[in-house]
């Protein structure tokens, strides 16, 4: 796996507004690493891992509408941001 400083080297010699989407390929694919082995921990021992599997909850959290939970998007260029 490429180090996050090599990556970060390459990526700063490159124009993002003319980059081809197989150059980004390219880039993501040299920077990750798939995982070879799991592991069965605790729950408690599971901060920092990474899940082998999709863990989906069998109710709706939290249990109401809530914009801060459910997301929403704006043109942020047009608030001059």
């Amino acid at each position: 796996m490429n180090s996050l400083h090599e990556i970060a080297a390459r990526l700063s010699s490159l124009d993002a507004d003319a980059l081809p989407v197989d150059a980004v390929h390219e880039v993501i694919q040299a920077s990750i690493e798939p995982v070879g082995e799991t592991q069965t921990v605790a729950l408690a021992e599971g901060l920092g891992r990474i899940l082998a599997e999709d863990l989906i909850s069998p109710i709706d959290v939290p249990a109401h509408d809530n914009s801060a939970m459910d997301g929403y998007a704006f043109a942020g260029a047009q608030c001059g941001a």
